[in-house]
């Protein structure tokens, strides 16, 4: 329900050895698409979504929702998308995905 009023919405994943941050948004499509919210050139882990692309909050970067087109500095750091399904009104992300992620520098 948060994501369909919000269209974005991050949260924490706080597991035995690691802490990451999450979000997910809706996709033109109506798509759920889930990522490490999380840019590594820049650090940010705070995106808002606004006609149609992702724009971070620290640096003036900003991509397409759909193709991950990049408009500014961090162009390969977006946040990068992992697997994963709705089931009965709730996003389910398979924990290993967060937890094996290592980033892309």
């Amino acid at each position: 329900d948060e994501l369909r009023r919000y269209r974005l919405v991050r949260f924490e994943y706080a597991g035995e050895k690691t802490t990451r941050a999450i979000m997910a948004y809706l996709a033109p499509t109506g798509q759920v698409v889930t990522a490490i919210s999380f840019s590594e050139h820049c650090g940010s882990s705070e995106f808002t979504i606004k006609d149609n692309k992702i724009f971070c909050a620290r640096c003036p970067s900003n991509w397409d929702m759909m193709t991950m087109e990049a408009y500014a500095c961090c162009a390969k750091y977006f946040p990068d998308p992992i697997p994963s399904r709705v089931s009965d009104n709730e996003v389910r992300i398979p924990k290993v995905f967060v937890e094996r992620w290592s980033g892309r520098l």
